[in-house]
């Protein structure tokens, strides 16, 4: 005959088990869910940059636009974007090869980090096209100022390895006035 005395001890001992084990399946699932959920951010932040410039691509631009225009629609301003593309672009990648095109994006690209206001986004969103939207009151004469300054950048010419290369660029703007158009049309 087993006694509930001695049964006791054993069912206390397996319980206290039980506990230990669900405890330890929590604390590793938990920890595995939040890996995943860095895992799923960084690929979400990977698949919304462009890998040659280091900036968002013409997804992450989308993305970026929509909040600024959402921040517009509740806190006031105006969203501006600029749009570019690089005049003579194609003919550097065709004189002096594609390596030679990939470091000049590269050099433009930290030139415009250098230009645009804090807090704007800076985008590439195509071969030599590029995107720079902010949000600011008024923004019109400050986009005006920007799009001169960005013209002046490219009054000098880019050293590439050995070479000098000269571009130019072409800049488009649009406004959305306190976030009344959506951020396709803008663009």
């Amino acid at each position: 005959d087993i006694s509930r005395e001695q049964v006791e001890p054993l069912v206390r001992s397996a319980l206290i088990l039980v506990v230990v084990y669900c405890l330890l399946l929590f604390i590793i699932g938990n920890s595995v869910v939040r890996r995943l959920r860095a895992d799923e951010a960084a690929a979400i932040k990977l698949a919304r940059t462009d890998r040659l410039s280091g900036l968002a691509n013409r997804d992450g631009l989308h993305v970026l636009l929509d909040q600024a225009l959402q921040q517009t629609r509740s806190g006031g301003g105006d969203v501006v974007l600029l749009y570019l593309d690089l005049d003579g672009f194609k003919e550097v990648n065709d004189a002096y090869g594609h390596g030679c095109g990939d470091d000049l994006i590269r050099s433009v690209s930290a030139g415009f980090r250098c230009l645009i206001p804090p807090g704007a986004t800076l985008a590439r969103v195509g071969g030599d096209e590029f995107a720079i939207a902010f949000v600011m009151k008024n923004c019109d004469h400050a986009a005006m100022a920007l799009a001169q300054t960005i013209l002046s950048f490219f009054d000098a010419s880019f050293q590439i390895g050995e070479r000098l290369v000269t571009v130019g660029t072409s800049i488009g703007i649009a406004s959305s006035q306190i976030g009344t158009i959506n951020g396709e049309e803008v663009v």
